[in-house]
């Protein structure tokens, strides 16, 4: 099945993430709160989360999800990175209980890293449902923390 974007995902669609954060050097907190609004989501639907600028060392992340499903999965990372990647594998989403994703052991600080030439010079934090559907009801909260201008020395 082909990936899918969620067109409704506030990343794209002039939601509270659509707009970068400024880039300053020091640490930033980008809030996300994205729900499904009457969207369907399933198996390889991607909704994006936040964006994160070239350089940057992600140093923290709190996620959240429920969705109207039995049970249903997400993988959470970087756009374009591999699953070696994945900041979250695997993590389960249903609708008994808002689930506290659990963050991969050793992922975390990752470095958000692209080409010299690459534009835009920033990669997005996304979420990717692994297994399961839901029609019309899913929520994914949280916040990622990334620092920039200081390098990994300055962690």
């Amino acid at each position: 099945m082909a990936e899918i974007t969620v067109t409704n995902s506030p990343a794209l669609t002039g939601g509270l993430n659509s707009n970068a954060v400024e880039v300053h050097a020091g640490a930033t907190v980008v809030p996300f709160a994205w729900t499904a609004s009457g969207a369907s989501i399933s198996t390889s639907s991607l909704i994006m989360l936040a964006r994160i600028p070239q350089g940057a060392v992600i140093t923290n992340l709190q996620i959240f999800a429920w969705a109207g499903m039995t049970t249903g999965t997400i993988d959470v990372g970087l756009a374009g990175q591999g699953s070696a990647d994945y900041l979250v594998d695997g993590g389960a989403m249903g609708s008994t209980q808002t689930d506290n994703q659990t963050i991969r052991t050793g992922s975390l600080p990752m470095t958000c890293s692209l080409t010299d030439d690459a534009q835009p010079r920033w990669r997005y934090l996304q979420a990717k449902v692994v297994t399961g559907t839901s029609t019309g009801t899913a929520i994914l909260r949280g916040a990622v923390t990334y620092v920039v201008g200081t390098g990994r020395s300055g962690l």
